[in-house]
């Protein structure tokens, strides 16, 4: 079966490709060589070696240029991130976890806090709320025996893995088992660099056929499990704005424009994310 970055496109793609694969590699040797560093500590080295490899990406601090009450004790979500595309808009919800090891109480930690599934909730409610997809971004140490929903099976060596919430929700809900491994729930993500490798990713069950040996349409799959109400949803001037700002950001302006978005939207809060961020790739298409 072809690797995936012998399935991407030629040129830029193939660049984009593996700029991505090499960066996900990247975490899996800083999570391996950095003990007890926590997930909003991957996530910030994780968004600047993206924003410092990819013009096309941008992303944010909501501290940085917020005073909401929010950040007196911590953001919900670890990412807020659109997904831009010539043929639609993908506006994601991030919340991260860090497995690592085979066995770790994860149905409990899914369950997070007390067993009360709150943390969950709360990311299925507020993306429903907001028209976002909610996702999991797993930071992980893959072994030999690690698969993936990406058919090329090049999962050992990445240290970034999503998934649908939607399906790990299974997992909390002990649907698949009291002792559930990493493998386990790996086995149901796929490897972060996928997005960029796989050209049947943002594809439809239509269309999947001429792409054997990759991907399955993984968010159109997360779309209908989610009740998403469409990938032309329109980019927010906030969006628009940090996409085309990237070598000079007015904090003060950022925050007008968010503000504005939140009077429109009064279930879309900010503080809610520890990080904004765009990735326009309408010029890589």
């Amino acid at each position: 079966m072809l690797p995936c970055n012998k399935l991407a496109k030629k040129g830029k793609d193939m660049n984009l490709c593996k700029s991505n694969q090499d960066l996900t590699r990247e975490i899996k040797e800083f999570i391996l060589n950095v003990d007890h560093v926590k997930e909003e500590s991957i996530t910030d080295y994780l968004v600047w070696k993206w924003k410092e490899m990819d013009k096309n990406f941008n992303s944010i601090k909501v501290k940085t240029f917020t005073r909401h009450e929010e950040y007196k004790t911590g953001a919900d979500f670890d990412m807020e991130i659109w997904l831009i595309r010539n043929n639609g808009n993908y506006p994601l919800t991030i919340q991260a976890k860090k497995f690592i090891k085979s066995y770790d109480a994860y149905v409990g930690k899914l369950r997070y806090p007390n067993n009360t599934k709150d943390q969950m909730k709360k990311l299925l409610a507020h993306s429903a709320s907001t028209n976002k997809i909610p996702f999991y971004m797993f930071y992980s140490q893959p072994d030999n025996k690690t698969t993936s929903m990406c058919y090329c099976n090049n999962s050992n060596d990445c240290g970034v893995f999503l998934a649908c919430a939607y399906d790990i929700e299974k997992f909390a809900d002990k649907k698949r088992g009291k002792k559930v491994s990493m493998n386990d729930i790996l086995k149901d993500s796929i490897p972060f660099h996928c997005i960029f490798c796989c050209p049947s990713f943002f594809e439809t069950c239509f269309n999947i056929a001429k792409f054997k040996g990759c991907c399955p349409p993984f968010f159109e799959k997360c779309f209908n499990m989610a009740k998403f109400k469409g990938k032309n949803v329109d980019i927010p001037e906030y969006i628009e704005y940090l996409s085309k700002h990237r070598d000079g950001l007015d904090n003060e302006e950022m925050e007008e424009l968010i503000k504005n978005y939140e009077s429109e939207n009064k279930d879309y809060k900010s503080g809610n994310y520890r990080h904004i961020a765009v990735y326009d790739m309408r010029d890589k298409e």
